[in-house]
C-alpha cells in the first residue's frame, strides 16, 4: 500500500490498523467511508442526499460503502477514463517499504499503462531522486511544508522535478509567479478559501487542492478574476 493511513475500523471501536500492515485481503476489508465520516465530512455539504442522474443517494450511507482501491485497481480506473492523477508516495522512514516502495509504485505505473496519466509527488525528495533514476521521464513533483528550499527554483532544478507542491500558508502569489516564471507548474495544497486560491490562480498557479472542487469551481466561473485557460484546465 502506498498511503499508510489508518483503515475504517477505528469508527466501529476497533484498533486502527495501519494500511502498510495489512495483506491484499485485510485492505479490501477494511471501509474507507467511515474512517472517513469521522472527520470534518467536507461531502456533507451535498446535504444529507444528492441526486446521481435519476437515483437519490443518501450521503452518509453511500460514503459509508466504500471500500479501499488498492494502487493498481485505482490506476487501472485512471487509465479507463484517461484521467489525471496526482499520485503521493508517502514517506515510510523506519518502515519495511522504505527502499523499496518508489520501484514498486513504478512497476505498477508500467504494468497498468498509466506512466503518461501520473505525477508523482512525495515529501521525501530522495524518493524523487529515485524515481528519476529510475524512469527519468517519469514527471515528478516535490511537496514541501514548514519552509521552502533555500535557493527554490535551483533546487528544483537539481531535483529535475516539473512542479512544486507547497502549502499554501507558506506561499504568496509572488513565489507562485518567480515558480511559474522560471517553468515549473505550482500546485497548492490545501486551500479552501476561495479568494485566495483565486489570487493564486491570478499569480499562475497551475491547480489548487481543496476539500471543496465545488465551491471552487463555482468561484472560478462566477468571478471577474481572470484565470488562464492552461489553470481552468488542470484544476478540473
Amino acid at each position: 500500500a502506498v498511503t499508510p493511513a489508518t483503515g475504517g475500523g477505528q469508527a466501529f471501536g476497533q484498533a486502527p490498523a495501519p494500511v502498510r500492515t495489512l495483506r491484499g485481503w485485510g485492505v479490501k476489508r477494511e471501509r474507507a467511508g467511515p474512517f472517513a465520516a469521522t472527520r470534518t465530512r467536507p461531502y456533507a455539504v451535498l446535504g444529507p442526499s444528492f441526486t446521481v442522474g435519476r437515483a437519490v443517494v443518501h450521503a452518509d450511507a453511500a460514503i459509508a460503502a466504500q471500500r479501499i482501491p488498492t494502487l493498481r485497481e485505482a490506476l487501472l480506473a485512471t487509465r479507463a477514463r484517461r484521467f489525471p492523477m496526482n499520485l503521493e508516495i508517502k514517506d515510510q522512514p523506519g518502515k519495511s517499504g522504505d527502499f523499496s516502495i518508489v520501484a514498486k509504485v513504478l512497476v505498477l505505473l508500467r504494468e497498468t499503462g498509466t506512466e503518461e496519466l501520473v505525477l508523482l509527488s512525495t515529501f521525501n525528495h530522495a524518493y524523487l531522486a529515485e524515481a528519476r533514476r529510475l524512469n527519468p521521464s517519469l514527471p515528478t513533483a516535490a511537496l514541501v511544508e514548514g519552509a521552502h528550499p533555500d535557493e527554490l527554483v535551483p533546487y528544483l532544478r537539481r531535483l529535475g522535478v516539473v512542479a512544486y507542491h507547497p502549502d499554501h500558508t507558506i506561499t504568496d502569489p509572488e513565489l507562485v509567479r518567480a515558480v511559474t516564471a522560471a517553468g515549473f507548474r505550482v500546485n497548492l495544497w490545501t486551500l479552501n478559501d476561495m479568494e485566495r486560491a483565486l489570487a493564486f490562480f491570478a499569480a499562475g498557479a497551475t491547480a489548487v487542492i481543496t476539500d471543496f472542487p465545488q465551491r471552487l469551481r463555482r468561484a472560478l466561473v462566477t468571478s471577474a478574476t481572470h484565470v488562464s485557460e492552461g489553470g481552468c484546465h488542470a484544476k478540473r
